[in-house]
């Protein structure tokens, strides 16, 4: 097994884990956190330019009261919007029971104490808002109504419930009472009792509310794929039903973490699916861009719109039936206060009750000047009002509990408008008239005083409702440049609003805000996909495979930063590539754990292993090699084997010549300083410049071997070098001691050098092991080191050495052959002279005549060897050899 497996193996075992862990959903919140991240910084989702938000926020609550509202305030809304031009309005409010008829007095809807006084107590007014809600909705062409779905099991519908609904899908326009005769005929209804009425007129309403939606359901499909959710609908009150344009749930679904991001589309229930509110408005949105028609085909994994020109917009879903968010940051659709919507419908409401008060103040005139036939008038509109409460009293109950009763009459009939127009002409005639029915009376007559009192405020009320007209129309025009065309969506944003979740954008997002996001993700279709497990899987190996090579191959120091820019690097390509170009939510968490557990599990398996390893060989090696090559030992120590091997090398010794005696003249103390400054060069030769490994100091002597621990092809010509360099430096050494002595001091090296295979490794006692060479070619070198005394020479290398100097740099003349102690054959061996670029002719000269009269020696002419080597010592009379 070679020195990566091992660690490699370790690591893709700690990245299996992860991968396990993943498959197993641990870790999930801390993966939909780091997409929260995600869409917060890197979301390309655009806002869609046809969404305008209605907020009913918190200074629109200060405005018109605490919620809820008077549902005639949403009809104004309703109302405003459609006049203003909107394309569609969406109501994100759940309105599933009528709300209870308001009774507003007179005089409460008036301004001043004396109006107060002109009405006087009078009877309450009834206000039908559940009424005027509706008729708004039926005035206007798209109006969007939400629906609340309890999702799970368990849902099913009661006994009463389910018999109610049988009733009404047989017959859906029948009345109230009518059903409860049914269910009592037969015992199939319990013992009468108030709460007995409350749940058949509950599941009456629930019955016939849907029975209307059906038309806005989707047709049954049998492919929706078991994971489609399934849930009991919440439907609107029947009233809003019946004049909806559209329907849809807005109940979301939070992860485990309690935050939404996804959302399902459709919804089964009652042997229909239902889409989602968003999902409806975008399908109608689409469908205006597209031909004028859609439709919405729930499948497996997908919603399809289909428009009337063949455009399709495919909604992914998850397995669950749920489309992922694809949240926008920073960029805000258009925001207008309902306060501001709700002011144009406030202000012509004030213009009514000016009307009504100049009315007043008419029949007050009136009865002064003794207008009968006036008085008559009044007469009849009272009479009028009072057929018309009547009216709308049995309407919104027949829109209610009886609709086969329903009166087929307009809300108000022709004959009471043509009775207020004659009022209101009558009232001027008579206030432009009034100086011509006052003339003779007295100024002082309390007659006269209260009848222009009463024209100067008719006067008023009339500039006040032209100042009215004039700033509604103001608005008018500002809302229709923020709203025309555009799709209105009307929610809570409050504070104090129920209607808020976690998201990933913020922790406190309006309901109506989520809607937005899901419409205006399926009108862009940018779609956020989850990568396939097989793709979030290999993500996480090739993490975790990466870091592991890392970590196998690098010391920690560098393994640490790399491993950490290879996770940033994965985590911004994830993000702004992956993420906010493609689209795609691809795992962050898990291969960032990938490669955290595979680069502590290797990086301390190499601490426990290579790296003590490592420091064995750093404590071993670092007095005797180089940094460079004890580096290189570091990054691979199986370069130093240890248990010993054989290997070829070249050894080299070297001597200090007639040290004895030079010791005994300078003492103890100065001979050792002499050979720490002689051995720091040696040092300096052999490690730094040669790349040597010094295996020891022999008294003034020094052991080396070239080509060992670190593999050294020209390990000959590295023993060479560093033996001409030795000889330099000695020279130099001599030169400084020269100046400090007196020339009385003088330093000779002998060194002997051989190449041949050696036994290297560690090699010791039990308590101490040193790395060191031994075998025929170490002692060898040391002969020929002694070998020098013989031949008068400096430096000798056997013949393998010679062959193995490489550039040929060098001079040098054989000496034949020698038999040295402990070898039977004889050594061929060679004296190194120095480098040819430091020699001179005469020193070439010398060398020739020397190798002649070699020649001539080993061929027994010893005659023409004596002369050639006769012609040399008159060259060098000092020449041992």
């Amino acid at each position: 097994m070679s020195r990566l497996m091992l660690p490699v193996l370790l690591g893709l075992v700690a990245t299996g884990v992860i991968v396990a862990l993943h498959l197993g959903g641990v870790g999930e919140r801390a993966e939909l956190q780091s997409l929260d991240l995600r869409f917060r910084h890197f979301a390309t989702a655009p806002n869609d330019p046809d969404l305008v938000h209605v907020d009913i926020d918190d200074n629109s609550l200060a405005e018109l009261g605490r919620w809820p509202w008077p549902r005639q305030m949403l009809a104004g809304i309703v109302t405003t919007l459609h006049e203003c031009g909107a394309r569609a309005v969406a109501l994100d409010i759940i309105m599933p029971e009528p709300q209870e008829t308001r009774f507003v007095s007179p005089a409460h809807a008036l301004y001043t104490v004396d109006d107060a006084e002109l009405m006087g107590l009078g009877d309450p007014r009834p206000v039908f808002d559940d009424l005027l809600l509706a008729e708004a909705m039926e005035a206007c062409p798209k109006v969007f109504v939400p629906m609340h779905v309890r999702l799970g099991a368990g849902q099913e519908a009661g006994e009463i419930e389910r018999l109610v609904g049988e009733i009404v899908a047989a017959e859906p326009e029948v009345a109230l009472r009518r059903v409860r005769q049914r269910l009592g005929e037969g015992g199939r209804l319990p013992p009468a009792g108030e709460r007995i009425e409350e749940e058949v007129t509950r599941a009456y309403l629930f019955a016939r509310s849907l029975s209307q939606l059906e038309r806005l359901a989707l047709p049954p499909a049998r492919d929706l794929g078991s994971a489609t959710p399934v849930g009991r609908m919440v439907p609107p009150l029947v009233s809003f039903s019946r004049r909806a344009y559209g329907t849809g749930f807005v109940t979301v679904t939070p992860d485990v973490d309690g935050a939404v991001r996804r959302t399902p589309m459709v919804v089964r229930s009652g042997g229909w699916a239902w889409p989602q509110l968003a999902l409806a408005l975008a399908a109608d949105r689409l469908a205006d861009d597209h031909g004028g028609g859609s439709e919405i085909a729930a499948r497996k994994n997908v919603v399809a719109i289909t428009c009337e020109d063949g455009f399709t917009r495919t909604v992914p879903l998850d397995p669950a039936g749920r489309m992922l968010i694809n949240w926008t940051r920073g960029r805000e659709v258009p925001h207008v206060a309902a306060a501001n919507v709700a002011a144009v419908a406030i202000g012509r409401a004030r213009i009514a009750r000016n009307v009504a008060r100049a009315r007043l103040y008419g029949l007050e005139l009136a009865r002064a000047l003794g207008q009968r036939d006036l008085l008559d008038l009044y007469r009849l509109a009272d009479a009028a009002y009072a057929r018309g409460v009547a009216r709308k009293l049995r309407r919104q109950r027949g829109e209610l509990f009886g609709p086969a009763d329903l009166p087929e009459v307009p809300t108000r009939p022709v004959g009471e408008d043509e009775i207020d127009a004659q009022i209101a002409d009558r009232i001027d005639k008579l206030v432009s008239e009034l100086d011509f029915y006052l003339r003779g009376t007295p100024a002082d007559d309390p007659v006269r005083t209260r009848a222009m009192e009463i024209r100067r405020r008719l006067e008023e009320l009339s500039r006040a409702n032209d100042e009215i007209a004039a700033e509604v129309a103001k608005r008018v025009v500002r809302l229709r440049k923020l709203v025309a065309g555009k799709t209105c969506l009307v929610g809570a944003t409050a504070t104090g609003a129920p209607d808020f979740v976690t998201t990933p954008v913020h922790t406190r997002t309006p309901g109506v805000v989520v809607h937005a996001n899901i419409y205006n993700t399926i009108v862009s279709g940018r779609f956020v996909r989850a990568a396939p497990a097989a793709a979030d899987v290999l993500a996480i190996v090739l993490a975790g495979l990466a870091v592991t090579l890392i970590a196998a191959r690098l010391p920690v120091l560098q393994a640490g930063p790399l491993s950490v820019i290879a996770a940033g690097a994965f985590a911004l390509v994830n993000a702004a590539v992956v993420f906010g170009r493609w689209n795609v939510w691809l795992v962050a968490v898990a291969p960032l754990a990938a490669m955290t557990a595979s680069f502590l599990v290797v990086t301390a398996y190499r601490q426990l292993t290579e790296e003590r390893a490592k420091r064995r060989i750093r404590g071993m090696f670092a007095h005797a090699l180089s940094p460079a090559l004890v580096d290189r030992l570091m990054e691979d120590p199986s370069l130093a084997r240890l248990g010993g091997e054989k290997r070829v090398l070249s050894c080299l010794f070297s001597d200090l010549a007639d040290f004895t005696p030079l010791s005994e003249r300078l003492g103890e103390q100065k001979t050792v300083q002499l050979l720490n400054r002689y051995f720091d060069r040696m040092t300096d030769v052999i490690q730094q410049r040669q790349g040597g490994y010094l295996n020891k100091f022999l008294g003034d002597g020094i052991f080396a071997f070239f080509g060992a621990p670190v593999l050294q092809d020209d390990h000959a010509a590295r023993a060479i070098q560093a033996a001409l360099d030795c000889q330099e430096e000695v020279a130099r050494l001599n030169e400084e001691l020269a100046g400090e002595f007196g020339g009385t001091l003088r330093l000779r090296i002998r060194v002997g050098i051989a190449t041949g295979e050696a036994m290297v490794g560690n090699c010791g006692s039990t308590q101490r092991m040193d790395y060191t060479a031994i075998g025929d070619t170490v002692n060898l070198a040391s002969r020929l080191e002694s070998a020098n005394k013989a031949f008068g020479t400096r430096i000798l290398v056997s013949e393998a050495t010679w062959q193995g100097r490489g550039d040929g740099q060098v001079l040098a003349r054989p000496l034949g052959k020698i038999l040295v102690v402990g070898k039977t054959e004889p050594v061929g061996v060679w004296n190194l002279l120095g480098r040819r670029a430091d020699a001179g002719d005469d020193d070439r000269w010398a060398v020739e005549q020397f190798v002649h009269g070699l020649t001539r020696f080993q061929a027994r002419d010893f005659a023409a060897a004596a002369k050639a080597f006769e012609e040399v010592l008159q060259l060098d009379s000092e020449d041992g050899a």
